[in-house]
């Protein structure tokens, strides 16, 4: 880790700056990850292939949450619907109206 007494802010042209990111043509980890599953071991079978039979197996035996992480990393986190139900028993411009910096519409 940094030593903090000799850390510097970012100045005004500071060369250290990338403000461009990354190169042209950079590939992601994820699409690292996802070129390397699609690949075939030297058995024939898919990378991904083994790498789901195992986590499914790891996620039967062990219970763990380390096949949802996976999972949620490289499709997406799964959107979880609530709905919040409740009756206000106050009106809301009634409490709206209390506050003097909000005028009454």
């Amino acid at each position: 880790m940094s030593n903090l007494a000799t850390l510097k802010p970012f100045k005004k042209g500071d060369p250290r700056i990338n403000r461009k990111g990354p190169g042209k043509g950079t590939l992601h980890l994820t699409t690292r990850i996802k070129q390397f599953l699609l690949s075939q071991a030297k058995d024939g079978e898919q990378y991904a292939q083994k790498f789901t039979k195992a986590g499914v197996l790891r996620a039967i035996v062990k219970s763990d949450v380390l096949w949802k992480e996976i999972i949620e990393r490289m499709d997406g986190k799964i959107v979880e619907k609530s709905e919040v139900t409740h009756t206000v028993p106050v009106p809301i411009l009634q409490i709206l109206s209390k506050n003097k910096n909000v005028k009454n519409t």
